[in-house]
């Protein structure tokens, strides 16, 4: 009992001493280390994606929100999919999203018609407008950054739209860092296609960025005496 008592008194005047500032037999100083600095780019909801898996998205709340906190069902399908399928159409990256299939399109005559969860719809937005009103041409992959298809009845937050859901096409947009991607390549039935995409800051500070897509493609069919021919350019300031 008195040597518990001992101890007692002991560690309680160790822990004065240490409160009061007084340095113990034995102890060592602190040692400071140098401060470290860490630094990451962050993803947006409206920017390129590292890899195949997107982390946020704009389609279904219309603000840029992690796709963990969003209840609503959605797939992003990133552009590094189309580029590494070499694909110039969109309908390549919507067979890259989970209940989404393809409908009659009569050969390729007309824009597409999908269905998701098994209902038929021919609605397109990009960036959050609708652009499939009367005839379009399929959209063009150039200056795709991603391709979200939002399901399921929640799809009504665009104002019209299928229960089953909807699809939204996201533009690419200037970027901070200079650089410029060239890509040609060459297909069956005499198939052609150049595509250039040139992003340069305006000024040293990155408060004026500008981004330059442009796309030319020659290519027959394997009708006869059907051609097509397209030339795009896109041109984007921020």
């Amino acid at each position: 009992m008195n040597n518990a008592s001992a101890v007692l008194r002991w560690v309680g005047a160790g822990t004065a001493l240490m409160l009061a500032g007084v340095p113990l037999a034995g102890a060592q100083e602190a040692a400071v280390l140098d401060s470290v600095t860490i630094t990451a780019d962050q993803e947006r909801a409206d920017g390129p994606v590292q890899g195949y898996r997107a982390k946020r998205t704009r389609s279904a709340t219309k603000t840029d929100t992690p796709i963990e906190e969003i209840p609503q069902s959605i797939s992003v399908v990133p552009a590094s999919v189309l580029q590494d399928l070499d694909s110039p159409r969109v309908e390549k990256a919507l067979d890259f999203a989970g209940g989404v299939a393809r409908q009659n399109d009569f050969g390729g005559l007309t824009m597409y018609e999908y269905s998701v969860r098994g209902l038929t719809t021919g609605e397109f937005y990009k960036d959050g407008f609708s652009v499939n009103r009367g005839f379009m041409n399929p959209p063009d992959a150039s200056n795709i950054e991603r391709v979200e298809v939002l399901k399921g009845p929640s799809a009504s937050l665009y104002g019209r739209g299928d229960p089953g859901g909807t699809i939204n096409i996201v533009s690419k947009r200037p970027q901070l860092d200079s650089f410029a991607r060239l890509d040609l390549s060459a297909g069956r039935w005499d198939r052609y296609r150049t595509a250039l995409d040139v992003n340069t800051p305006l000024d040293e500070d990155g408060n004026m960025l500008y981004r330059m897509n442009i796309a030319i493609e020659d290519n027959n069919s394997f009708r006869d005496h059907r051609e097509a021919e397209r030339q795009f350019v896109a041109p984007s300031f921020s």
